[in-house]
């Protein structure tokens, strides 16, 4: 365990929003055409976000995804609602909408944490000031960019 910074608390407070996000968003896609990759990668949302859980417990970051309201597709940031709002509607058009619609969404999430990746790496003479979310995060971009490859990117 090391340390975190507001702004780095604040990353990771917004990562397990966007987890939420995609889960709830992938869910409602398996919801409406059946198609397990969502079914699938909805769960893999889940398991993240457990794992993003523990490290907010740990730093002592309120945890965005348990606050009210607790409805599926409601977030508490309303950058982060516009964002599942309008990637919702787009994705209920087809399910060829549904997939362009995930693959922005995963392309915003890698985007987001190569950024709080690059927060947490520092320079080659200093210690990690968090190895557990460093890795928490190397681990979620490498799911980000699986998933990315199985939307047909």
């Amino acid at each position: 365990m090391g340390t975190l910074t507001e702004p780095q608390k604040a990353a990771l407070a917004a990562m397990a929003e966007e987890q939420q996000l995609a889960h709830d968003l992938y869910l409602a896609f398996a919801d409406k055409y059946g198609a397990s990759v969502f079914g699938c990668m909805s769960n893999n949302q889940a398991t993240q976000l457990t794992a993003t859980r523990i490290l907010l417990q740990r730093y002592q970051v309120a945890d965005p995804t348990t606050a009210p309201p607790a409805a599926v597709g409601a977030v508490s940031t309303a950058s982060t609602q516009t964002l599942y709002d309008s990637l919702l509607v787009q994705g209920m058009i087809s399910v060829d909408s549904a997939y362009v619609a995930a693959r922005t969404l995963e392309s915003t999430r890698i985007t987001h944490l190569k950024a709080a990746t690059a927060d947490l790496t520092p320079p080659a003479s200093a210690a990690s000031p968090s190895p557990d979310a460093l890795q928490l995060y190397t681990n979620l971009l490498a799911a980000s960019r699986s998933q990315l490859l199985a939307l047909g990117s």
